[in-house]
């Protein structure tokens, strides 16, 4: 086998490989893939937020009513700071949409202020 005929079986497989992680990818159901897209953005720039969200996501989050679920995805959306003095209770959200998803992990993570 000359050089061009590995070179070709050479793309093949990597085009098989490609086929593959894509068809991978499209297996899973959408809100599996939202999980993972929460679980991304639930690594903060603080271990502290990391250490109370991520463990809230993987126990807590599915048995979450969808309005919950959404305040939850909006919470995500805010600075570090914020997220973690609203959340250890030392000040008040003033987004009032996100005070019940904050109340809850307090709640169910055990945060006593």
């Amino acid at each position: 086998m000359n050089s061009d005929d590995q070179q070709h079986k050479g793309q093949q497989s990597d085009q098989k490989s490609d086929q593959k992680s894509a068809q991978g990818q499209s297996d899973q159901n959408p809100s599996q893939l939202k999980i993972k897209k929460l679980q991304w953005q639930c690594r903060r720039g603080m271990l502290e937020l990391d250490v109370i969200l991520i463990p809230f996501l993987d126990k807590h989050f599915s048995s979450l009513d969808l309005q919950s679920q959404a305040q939850f995805e909006e919470l995500l959306t805010q600075p570090d700071p914020d997220l973690y003095t609203w959340i250890m209770g030392y000040g008040e959200c003033e987004v009032e949409a996100l005070q019940p998803i904050i109340a809850t992990i307090r709640e169910k993570m055990n945060i006593h202020s």
